[in-house]
């Protein structure tokens, strides 16, 4: 499965962040923020910020970051992604079938989501 072989990419080598960034992704889609926001913090520390690579990575973290509640953040996040020439390549409203284009899930005290 793809968490076990990222850690194992990073068993052999701790100092390779796309392997982080990557399971990152891989909780991002699971929906286990916390992981994936650790995971993110590791690989972007690690990578190098003039590739495409990290800018993907950036937004992508920055939509964990929207699911945890912070949307303004993210979207400051995604904007400045945009700036280094990351382009969203899904759109959000078709992705999340959403007709306010919210790329983020937001979830209430009562933990049910909310748009």
């Amino acid at each position: 499965n793809a968490i076990d072989s990222y850690k194992k990419a990073i068993q052999i080598d701790p100092s390779f962040g796309v392997a982080y960034t990557n399971l990152g992704l891989v909780y991002l889609l699971k929906e286990e923020w916390l992981e994936a926001i650790k995971q993110y913090k590791i690989g972007l520390a690690l990578s190098d910020q003039n590739t495409d690579e990290y800018w993907t990575a950036y937004a992508n973290y920055a939509i964990v970051i929207g699911n945890l509640g912070d949307t303004d953040r993210a979207k400051e996040m995604i904007s400045e992604a945009e700036k280094h020439g990351y382009k969203n390549k899904i759109d959000c409203k078709i992705r999340r079938n959403r007709p306010d284009g919210n790329c983020f899930k937001i979830y209430g005290r009562n933990g049910h989501e909310s748009v």
